[in-house]
């Protein structure tokens, strides 16, 4: 099912006008369609708050040296008062130096994608329904970010290399 929609995505657009810009969609599509279809077909929602954009902020990649979901920036959740009906802005990226949240690193032109003027990484916003020490993921692989569901527990994250 997912492979014919792939070619049939390719064939639209090598006989479209924008085959220039599209050019290598062997390698684009691929890399898209997954992130796209996560993004849709899913109805979680951090527990204990408000999630926004639903824990997905990111475009799907094949480069083993970057997560998809952002740099790790610690092994470790961090455990954070945070006060009820307040909006926070979750860094999603990994390199805000006021971490958990964002400073607005993700305008770095590193994190710039092919396509012009959009970013990889955008800041996550969250609200909580009660004022108390929440836990949240600095390791930026949370299925339930900006909350910490226990992945930094996974042997590729706990053998991942900080930077």
């Amino acid at each position: 099912k997912m492979a014919s929609f792939i070619h049939v995505a390719r064939k639209c657009f090598r006989n479209s006008s924008h085959h220039n810009i599209f050019s290598n969609t062997s390698r684009l599509i691929p890399r898209l369609l997954p992130n796209a279809i996560k993004r849709f077909s899913s109805n979680d929602s951090a527990s204990g708050g408000t999630n926004v954009n639903n824990g997905k902020s990111e475009t799907s990649t094949k480069d083993p040296a970057e997560p998809v979901k952002g740099k790790i920036f610690e092994k470790q959740p961090i455990k954070i008062q945070l006060e009820a009906g307040k909006q926070y802005f979750f860094c999603a990226c990994g390199y805000s130096k006021n971490q958990p949240f964002c400073d607005g690193s993700h305008k770095a032109q590193n994190f710039i994608t092919s396509r012009p003027h959009v970013i990889r990484y955008q800041p996550l916003p969250f609200t909580v329904e009660k004022t108390k020490e929440h836990w949240l993921c600095l390791c930026k692989q949370s299925n339930k970010r900006p909350f910490c569901d226990g992945t930094h527990k996974r042997s590729d994250i706990k053998a991942a290399v900080l930077s």
